[in-house]
């Protein structure tokens, strides 16, 4: 028996230490066999200090997760309504009590700062909030056909056991826009987090099993070894359906692998979006619209504005002045600290990706004006120097990257080509309505999120229709909620989640024709 390994980092305080276990958790509990001889290692990107040993799953535990989750989904398939909205409530209930910890969590492990930790929090529990309702509303139709005594029924059936991949960037909200509505629907999970932020999720089990669910139906698989856990999970035979949440590159792999075996998918994958700024727009609220949606997570998110393009003319030098004292008077910090409002990146390759593209800009011409060095650090050093808590002798690089500003950037810059996930604004010029339309499109094979500012109500009208992308946000930036339709076209994913288009992705449509 494995004992359950001690706190590593002196920041890691919870109000209910019972929150996190040894390893994965299985069949309605973390597991605590050494099945493995390597751990999974979370560390804080703020600091490089050690937060948590988990044990690494085996292949024996995997297949012992899927196992589990058929024989879970075989009871709670036909569990009525009534009770799987009555579990949803409890979990959401036991999530809101734990805020507080599932929030330090979130910071420990992803670096933002708490505030927007606890907002994640709340974000996340509103999905379970909303399944509440929805598991109670059956979907299905019963109609009399062309002929006599013949009657024709839809029902929306469970899938069956579904596999959930999701990133780094919302320990919480990622996981629980899928788990919720696949539980409500009636299917059983297998789960596997990013293996930088494992323990939001693990303790959101954990809550789950609290709340009543059923040994088996909720697991989740801690390792190190993304793709092969990922491929052993699809291939077995009772996986019926991959949603996924994380980067093209990978999610052009998974469908593959579950196209082999005729897996329904799900994913949500990269964005690139374009900001746009006509000359009739509100530029304070242009500027304070970017700035609730670039900055969170440090830029790391995938609706996050990558391309900023504001008209020629006097717009143009309102919008950027403005947006230089803004962004001027951000404070980076660990995201413990008071008055933090921008914490690290997540690791090393998102440092050198950022500055590649800030790099990249000012060789082609662009003008630096605020930021472009990852050396820049927090006030409070002691707190962001790799302390006693980072492992003997080994130095850590400074993960904190500065909000960075470029005006004249132009669309062969990597920053307009591909998407940075980084505290970068680069701002570019058009002149005309049809022109920054076509740019908004041409220059990337995503279509995730948009977005438009402006007072012309038609103008307002041709962008929603003519932008290629999933989601158009016009004079708002906050195009993300439990009840509405969340994805993107073209390589940005296939399927929505929230809202009732999240429920039906984890069921299937039977279709009876009866005589009597």
């Amino acid at each position: 028996m494995l004992e359950r390994p001690p706190v590593c980092w002196k920041g890691l305080q919870l109000n209910d230490s019972n929150l996190l276990g040894a390893g994965s958790f299985i069949d309605g509990s973390f597991s605590r066999s050494r099945s493995s001889d390597v751990d999974l290692i979370v560390t804080n990107p703020a600091n490089g200090g050690i937060v948590r040993r988990v044990v690494d799953i085996s292949d024996h535990d995997v297949k012992r997760a899927a196992t589990s989750a058929e024989t879970a989904f075989q009871l709670w398939r036909l569990s009525s309504l009534k009770n799987r909205s009555a579990f949803l409530r409890r979990w959401h209930t036991l999530v809101m009590e734990n805020r507080e910890d599932l929030a330090h969590l979130i910071t420990l492990e992803n670096g933002k700062p708490l505030s927007e930790a606890r907002v994640e929090v709340d974000y996340a529990a509103s999905f379970i909030d909303w399944n509440v309702l929805a598991a109670t509303q059956g979907r299905g139709s019963l109609a009399v056909q062309h002929e006599e005594d013949l009657y024709a029924s839809t029902t929306h059936q469970p899938i069956g056991v579904c596999l959930v991949i999701t990133p780094w960037n919302f320990p919480a909200a990622m996981i629980v826009r899928k788990v919720a509505p696949a539980l409500a629907a009636g299917c059983a999970v297998v789960a596997k987090p990013s293996d930088l932020t494992p323990l939001t999720a693990l303790a959101l089990a954990e809550l789950a099993s609290r709340a009543g669910a059923p040994r088996g139906l909720f697991n989740v698989l801690a390792t190190t070894r993304a793709g092969p856990v990922s491929d052993l999970v699809l291939q077995q035979r009772c996986i019926r359906m991959l949603s996924f949440t994380g980067s093209t590159r990978v999610g052009k792999l998974l469908a593959a692998k579950a196209g082999q075996r005729l897996l329904k998918t799900s994913l949500e994958l990269g964005g690139h979006a374009p900001f746009i700024v006509y000359d009739d727009a509100d530029v304070e609220a242009a500027v304070d619209g970017l700035m609730k949606n670039k900055f969170r997570v440090a830029g790391q998110t995938c609706i996050a504005a990558n391309r900023v393009f504001v008209q020629r003319g006097p717009i143009y030098h309102d919008f950027c002045t403005q947006l230089t004292e803004r962004m001027a008077s951000l404070v980076m910090g660990n995201g413990l600290e008071n008055g933090a409002q921008i914490g690290p990146l997540i690791s090393e390759a998102a440092v050198e990706r950022v500055t590649a593209h800030v790099d990249d800009a000012v060789a082609r011409g662009a003008t630096l004006v605020l930021g472009g060095t990852s050396k820049t650090k927090s006030s409070s050093s002691s707190e962001l120097e790799a302390s006693d808590d980072t492992d003997e002798g080994e130095e850590k690089a400074s993960l904190f990257f500065p909000p960075t500003l470029l005006l004249g950037v132009t669309d062969d810059m990597l920053l307009a080509k591909e998407e940075t996930f980084g505290p970068v604004v680069g701002v570019l010029m058009f002149t005309e309505e049809r022109e920054v339309i076509r740019r908004a499109n041409d220059n990337t094979e995503g279509g995730l999120a948009s977005y438009v500012y402006t007072s012309d109500a038609g103008r307002a009208l041709r962008a929603s229709k003519d932008l290629s992308f999933g989601m158009v946000g016009v004079n708002e930036t906050n195009v993300s909620n439990c009840a509405t339709p969340f994805g993107g076209m073209k390589e940005s994913g296939l399927g929505r989640e929230g809202g009732v288009h999240s429920l039906e992705a984890f069921t299937e449509v039977k279709y009876a024709l009866m005589r009597f």
